[in-house]
């Protein structure tokens, strides 16, 4: 419909401020280039770079000047439309920057003679036509919003299933892995055919061989721990057993024993000590 077409020409015109709508894909550019700085610094603190923030401001400007000049070539595009539409209701639409799209759709939707034709080809009256087209948009609207709704959801489940993976994967990073294609592909894909854990999965098959090289690791350090424990044990086992022998071959009367040599053979027992008497 024309009202959409306008409405939606706005938006992308002149929805944030005109020539200064450049300026945060400017910013998000920059923001891109952070996050893939090795020591995960901070925005804020690259454009504490002379030399960075010279480079992001030389950017932004560029792509600011690119929007602006995109801008205008639309803007050219659309104005005899706006043209004809400004006489045809008697509104001005000199500066599109500044036209009351409300005004204007309200001249448009109220004009019978747009309606006319396909009215007829439905067999419907012209209110009857509006009516229709009212119901369509608040349908198409309803939709938008569940859309957004499901989205924001589906966003929260995997931000909740990344903060459980780095419980397993320290090392795990969302946003990073978001900016690997190879992995946005796969776990697309995965969540397109419902697979149980596909956040999991797809990072597990992304990063493979790093996290076999991190297990053979802990299974080396592993092995060497039990060996060492194993030697230890090893070599405390025959002063041990020279302590058993010694207790073996002690010659004592029992009904002679002191009351505190009792107690000492009572303590040697409960460490495991074998004791006889000849």
């Amino acid at each position: 419909m024309l009202y959409d077409y306008i409405k939606n020409w706005s938006l992308q015109l002149f929805g944030e401020g005109g020539d200064g709508a450049s300026a945060p894909a400017g910013e998000g550019e920059g923001q891109q280039q952070a996050v893939e700085q090795p020591e995960k610094a901070s925005f804020d603190d690259l454009l504490k770079d002379p030399d960075y923030k010279k480079e992001f401001d030389k950017r932004s400007n560029k792509a600011a000047y690119a929007a602006r000049k995109q801008a205008q070539a639309e803007r050219a595009k659309l104005n005899p439309m706006f043209e004809a539409l400004g006489r045809k209701y008697q509104l001005d639409v000199s500066d599109p920057a500044k036209i009351d799209l409300e005004k204007l759709s309200a001249a448009v939707m109220a004009d019978d003679a747009l309606f006319e034709k396909e009215a007829a080809d439905m067999g419907v009256t012209v209110d009857g036509l509006r009516r229709i087209r009212a119901a369509e948009n608040q349908m198409a609207e309803a939709e938008r919003v569940r859309q957004e709704e499901e989205s924001r959801a589906a966003w929260q489940r995997l931000v909740d299933d990344g903060e459980q993976l780095k419980q397993l994967y320290p090392g795990f990073d969302l946003e990073a892995e978001l900016d690997n294609p190879q992995f946005g592909k796969l776990l697309a894909g995965l969540q397109a055919s419902g697979f149980k854990d596909a956040l999991r999965t797809a990072y597990e098959s992304v990063h493979h061989d790093e996290i076999m090289s991190g297990a053979m690791q802990y299974a080396v350090q592993k092995t060497k721990q039990q060996v060492s424990n194993s030697i230890q044990a090893g070599q405390r086992r025959p002063a041990e057993a020279g302590a058993a022998s010694a207790a073996a071959q002690t010659h004592i009367d029992p009904s002679k024993l002191t009351k505190q040599q009792r107690e000492d053979i009572r303590k040697r027992v409960m460490r495991g000590e074998v004791i006889t008497f000849n």
